[in-house]
């Protein structure tokens, strides 16, 4: 009994870890590591105790989407091989890799263990509200407490760094939504009340830390979620229209906070996407026609003849560091088969998910859709789709909420209470 009880506290302990290492992003990207890291050597202490914690891995081997991830990373592979600098496009291939191993035993771990998913689940939500209220005081203004927590309060920062210090934490607060609704779908309470209150402030931080992408994000994942619901319930058309309304004011407000005139011509008016973002992207473009079958190799298209170059009229390099586009960074860097692949899991998911929340009327289906829809919405716009932190905040909760649809109905509250 003793020993049945320490196991449940660990696997409380280590869903804790989980639950905590995405809102933790607002102190950085050690902290969610950190506790990515804490959380997984837990599971992973559990899983020598008792290997029923991994049966759940046994179900993957049928899944319709299991041989179009192995065939995807098949692709990657070639691409890694030809690369233009092998060792950093192994580095990033590694990091994947293990980044998709970790999170599905996450998410074994979760659907095995009730008790470890409500714990995970109210860990996120906690810790969401307490970020929620960091991040808007740095919004308002008061970067003091953020500064302290992070230990840079002495510090000195160029104003631009000051200015985006949430920026990146703005975009884990975007994904954050689905979850967060979910759970204040299932849970009453003081736990409903945090998740709703994080949920509405998080626009806020958006546009208070100049976040467009997010916003672009939250755009497309309020219509498409508003939509499968309203195809759900046989009234398409009106939900559409109601979901359009909030998409508007999202994209408006990102086209607003990025107003500003500009000498460069742009296929894009340059108020809605930067002339350097556009630079860019007519760069990789033509990059990827070069080596259009398996591209130039993972994380690279940035050292690749010209990347380094001044752009006339604008002064900046082509590609800085990455091109600001999951999808062109992969097309160029993996070649057409290598995206057009990652593109069809992506559209299986959305559709397997909409199927789910249509015949069940599983929610947790409604939000996994949703995130999906979210993230790479976001990714469109803004980070390199190979730094580690970036792909672990849509793995990570792609596993919580993926155990989430696999049997809702028999994930009771009181599994958690029991041994806290």
């Amino acid at each position: 009994m003793t020993q049945k009880l320490g196991a449940n506290r660990l696997s409380v302990i280590a869903a804790a870890f989980i639950g905590i290492s995405l809102p933790s992003m607002v102190l950085g990207k050690a902290a969610l590591q950190g506790s990515l890291i804490a959380g997984f050597l837990c599971i992973l202490i559990l899983g020598i105790q008792d290997r029923r914690l991994f049966s759940p891995l046994k179900e993957l081997k049928d899944h319709p989407i299991a041989p179009l991830v192995a065939a995807l990373f098949i692709f990657w592979a070639v691409s890694v091989f030809f690369s233009f600098d092998v060792w950093q496009s192994a580095q990033a291939y590694g990091r994947v890799i293990l980044a998709v191993l970790g999170t599905t035993i996450v998410w074994s771990f979760l659907t095995s263990n009730s008790t470890a998913f409500w714990a995970c689940l109210k860990a996120l939500i906690a810790t969401s509200a307490i970020a929620t209220i960091l991040a808007l005081v740095d919004v308002a203004g008061w970067s003091a407490p953020l500064l302290f927590l992070k230990g840079d309060l002495w510090k000195e920062f160029p104003a631009y760094l000051k200015v985006s210090q949430v920026k990146t934490y703005a975009s884990v607060s975007l994904c954050l939504i689905p979850p967060l609704a979910w759970g204040a779908y299932q849970l009453n309470g003081p736990w409903r009340y945090l998740a709703l209150a994080s949920i509405v402030a998080t626009p806020i931080i958006m546009e208070g830390s100049g976040s467009r992408s997010s916003l672009a994000g939250l755009a497309i994942m309020i219509f498409l979620s508003v939509a499968l619901v309203g195809y759900r319930r046989g009234r398409l058309i009106r939900y559409m229209i109601v979901a359009a309304i909030p998409a508007i004011f999202a994209i408006f407000s990102a086209t607003l906070s990025q107003f500003r005139g500009s000498n460069q011509a742009s296929a894009i008016p340059t108020w809605l996407i930067d002339g350097h973002r556009q630079e860019i992207w007519t760069f990789v473009f033509k990059k990827t026609l070069e080596s259009p079958w398996i591209g130039h190799g993972l994380d690279v298209i940035n050292m690749v003849p010209g990347a380094n170059e001044k752009i006339p009229g604008i002064g900046y390099e082509y590609v800085p560091a990455h091109p600001h586009n999951w999808l062109l960074e992969i097309a160029a860097e993996t070649g057409f088969v290598g995206v057009a692949t990652l593109l069809f899991i992506l559209l299986i998911l959305v559709l397997r998910n909409a199927r789910i929340l249509i015949i069940e009327n599983n929610k947790a289906a409604l939000a996994l859709a949703a995130l999906t829809a979210g993230f790479w919405t976001s990714a469109l716009f803004n980070f390199s789709i190979w730094s580690s932190w970036w792909h672990l905040t849509y793995l990570v909760l792609f596993a919580i909420l993926s155990a989430a649809v696999m049997s809702p109905c028999k994930r009771s509250e009181n599994d958690f209470a029991a041994v806290i």
